[in-house]
């Protein structure tokens, strides 16, 4: 895709100004929070993004199994099941308000097959969007995939570097 001439997926067909990461303020990350690994993963994830200045809004697809590592710019909250009416669409207002809320980045690192987490991510709208180690068959800009047993954090500030470098 080219991001050069992308505009807000969803909700619209018109072509805004040109989409430049380093302009990018406003990421919508959403994770898992079942498993210890899947917040260790969003601390990782979290921790390079605070450092690059990004205000980063997050849900999670269970309550977290523990509490996120807190950085300055970030809001969190969870969905379940009873935020989706008997037809699959959002009933809850803070999932409402999180799908509803375009970003710059979209970021899903569920790695969740799930049909909630495939109904929000198909939602949400964005300039960019990231599958990190995709299984839920939702389209990205961009996958990344993440070595087994490596050092998460550093694969993330790869992936932002490298992302820059080819949208400069």
């Amino acid at each position: 895709k080219d991001t050069s001439q992308s505009s807000i997926h969803k909700n619209t067909s018109e072509i805004s100004t040109p989409f430049r990461l380093s302009e990018a303020h406003t990421v919508n990350v959403i994770a898992g929070g079942k498993k210890e690994s899947d917040i260790q993963l969003l601390d990782d994830l979290l921790e390079v993004l605070s450092e690059r200045g990004f205000h980063v809004r997050i849900m999670c697809d269970y309550p977290p199994c523990r509490e996120i590592k807190s950085h300055d710019a970030m809001s969190i909250a969870f969905f379940s099941r009873r935020d989706f009416s008997i037809f699959g669409s959002p009933k809850s207002p803070i999932l409402k308000e999180f799908i509803d809320t375009a970003s710059d980045i979209f970021i899903d690192i569920t790695s969740s097959n799930s049909k909630m987490v495939r109904k929000v991510c198909g939602r949400m709208k964005y300039h960019l969007s990231i599958g990190v180690n995709p299984a839920n068959g939702v389209k990205y800009d961009f996958v990344y995939t993440i070595p087994y047993e490596s050092d998460t954090r550093l694969s993330f500030e790869k992936m932002i570097d490298y992302l820059s470098l080819i949208n400069s």
